[in-house]
Formats: C-alpha cells, sequence, structure tokens
C-alpha cells in the first residue's frame, strides 16, 4: 500500500490510485500540517476536507510514503523554526539592553503608545510599590546563557545512554529468557 496516493469518488470514499510524481495534493498537504499540529490523524483529515469515512482515510493517508515523507519533513521544519526562535528570545534575554526599563520607571506614567514602543521582554516582574514607584526585575542573563548554550549545542543526543541501557537490559534478558518472551 505504500506509495500509493488516495483520490475520491464522488460519494467522497478514498480509493487508491497510483501517485502522481509523488505530488501531494493542497488537501493531503493541509493533512500533513493539520496531523503534525495536533497528532490525531482523524482530527486531521476532517479538517483537511475528508468529511465521510474520516477515520478510513485517515489510516489510507499515514499508509501513504509521500505523506510520510512530506510529515517528517514538515516536523522537521518546525522544530528547527522552534529552536531558531528559542535561540533568539534568550538571545535577547541574555545580551538586551535594559534601558527601556529604566527609561520605564523614570517616565512616570508613559503612553500606551510608548508603551508599545519600548522593548521590555528581558523584564520579568514589574511591581507597583505602595508609594507608587516602580520596581522591576529582569531576566536572569547568566540562565539565559546556560540555555542558550545548551541549545548551541546542536543535536547532541542526551538520551543516548539511557537507550543503550534500556538495549542492553533487552538483550539480557532476551539472553536470560530466550523465547519466553
Amino acid at each position: 500500500m505504500c506509495g500509493k496516493r488516495f483520490s475520491k469518488k464522488s460519494e467522497d470514499v478514498m480509493t487508491i490510485s497510483e501517485p502522481t510524481n509523488g505530488k501531494l495534493s493542497e488537501k493531503e498537504i493541509l493533512f500533513c500540517s493539520l496531523y503534525v499540529s495536533c497528532g490525531d490523524a482523524v482530527s486531521a483529515a476532517y479538517k483537511a476536507g475528508y468529511k465521510r469515512n474520516t477515520e478510513i482515510a485517515a489510516q489510507k493517508l499515514l499508509n501513504n510514503e509521500s505523506i510520510v515523507e512530506m510529515i517528517q519533513k514538515i516536523s522537521e521544519t518546525r522544530i528547527k523554526t522552534a529552536k531558531a526562535r528559542a535561540m533568539c528570545g534568550l538571545e535577547r534575554l541574555a545580551f538586551g539592553s535594559i534601558s527601556d526599563g529604566v527609561r520605564l520607571i523614570f517616565s512616570g506614567e508613559p503612553s500606551e503608545l510608548k508603551l508599545e514602543e519600548m522593548h521590555l521582554e528581558n523584564i520579568s516582574e514589574i511591581k507597583r510599590l505602595k508609594d507608587g514607584s516602580l520596581e522591576l526585575k529582569f531576566a536572569d542573563r547568566i540562565k539565559a546563557l546556560e540555555k542558550l548554550e545548551q541549545l548551541s549545542k546542536g543535536d547532541s543526543d542526551d538520551a543516548l545512554p539511557f537507550y543503550r541501557a534500556l538495549e542492553k537490559s533487552s538483550a539480557a534478558l532476551n539472553r536470560h529468557y530466550g523465547d519466553e518472551l
């Protein structure tokens, strides 16, 4: 069934057909994107437009090799994008200026427009004290740098030792119990 594409008959039932140059329809690409977002194939199929026999359509879509590849590509892209956004945010926390925070303290009551123009993302807490003054707490730059370093190390697999230990345990159980497992 892998490598097959599915098309709809007039009664909206999925039928198997050969893939056309491995290209996916807009509806199939939408399914892939929705599936990556929600993780529920039936819900993704329904939202993508497979209204009848949605469960069967979802199963057939997930058995399509081209769709599985597209899901993997979309997932990888979203992970890379999220990682890049996180790194940008951490860089702003670690290296960002506190001048707008200081300006906020000394400006009295800034207008809403001026507040929107200020870069206050590195402020973790704002308190108005009893005397009317403001107290600002800034983000911990050291923690931001540590997290940035962790993310910048890339794809170093911290879980690898755990999986190796798990594999050794599995092999030991197989040696000990043989085919009984």
